[in-house]
């Protein structure tokens, strides 16, 4: 069976596109680690990074806001995975669940966590509370794109604080974001 071309082909025809494609490697690196796989085995960007090697420009300032409100203090690396379980819950892009499904498990989650996330239910055993109120945030705002009512808000206000809100609500954003960049981009999990 032949390979599909990749829409968004990784070339780097000019200087930007190099200094940008060794930039986002390093941004990524630190990111998820070195373990994270960037490229598939033809050099092509994995993720939203086909996409965004096309658009050199925007493509390292995107990466760098990204690890910006990835590193902000307010959500533990677990509960960054959880809402972003939620937000792939809504956007149903297979490789963004793929890549968190790894990440989310790496991160503290169990295997049946991360499945029921996933699919956009509550993995309450074995969550803290502030962890499973992230997950019902993250999944309210993916749902209502961002559109949540006054009680909500305040609650959300209470428990984490506007800036736990605001980190939260950019995780989600940004991973619906990534999601729709991944699926333009026609970006498939790897075949077991």
């Amino acid at each position: 069976m032949a390979t599909k071309p990749p829409r968004f082909p990784s070339v780097q025809d000019t200087p930007e596109k190099a200094e940008a494609f060794a930039e986002v490697e390093r941004i990524v690196k630190e990111l998820h680690g070195a373990s994270f796989k960037v490229k598939n085995d033809d050099g092509n960007f994995l993720g939203p990074f086909g996409v965004l090697s096309s658009a050199p420009k925007t493509f390292v300032p995107y990466l760098e806001y990204t690890l910006a409100f990835f590193k902000l203090p307010h959500v533990t690396t677990k509960e960054r995975e959880l809402a972003i379980l939620a937000a792939v819950s809504v956007t149903k892009s297979e490789f963004v669940e793929y890549a968190h499904h790894k990440i989310g498990i790496a991160q503290g989650l169990s295997q049946a966590q991360v499945e029921i996330a996933s699919k956009g239910h509550v993995p309450i055993e074995g969550l803290s509370d502030r962890e499973e109120y992230i997950y019902e945030l993250s999944l309210s705002l993916a749902r209502g794109f961002g559109k949540i009512d006054d009680k909500q808000f305040n609650l959300a206000v209470t428990l984490l604080g506007r800036e736990g809100v605001s980190q939260v609500a950019q995780l989600v954003g940004g991973y619906i974001l990534v999601s729709l960049l991944v699926n333009v981009g026609d970006i498939r999990p790897p075949q077991s």
